[in-house]
């Protein structure tokens, strides 16, 4: 059986290699939203706790959730966020 042609090596290899980077780049990117929302579900303790675990602890805690929502005017927050935004986009569309 006869070897393909050094130029169909070269582009398999490159687009292998170009794969191989856009894993690992797109890997790097994610892990830091990964880890946001794994500790978005951790008590304070085990957040302080050293060493630090990547894991999803068990089990889950949802009381910085209903922190957020109880303790703070969040609708509030929302809302106010909304409407910036809103007039942002009105201001844009007027004067662009």
């Amino acid at each position: 059986m006869p070897l393909p042609p050094r130029h169909v090596l070269n582009r398999r290899f490159s687009r292998f290699a170009l794969y191989t980077l856009v894993t690992v780049f797109g890997l790097i990117l994610v892990l830091p939203f990964y880890y946001m929302v794994v500790t978005s579900f951790k008590s304070l303790e085990e957040i302080t706790k050293v060493p630090i675990s990547i894991g999803l602890p068990w089990p889950p805690s949802i009381e910085p959730y209903q922190t957020l929502l109880q303790g703070f005017n969040y609708g509030r927050f929302m809302l106010n966020s909304l409407y910036v935004a809103t007039a942002t986009m009105i201001g844009a569309m007027l004067f662009s």
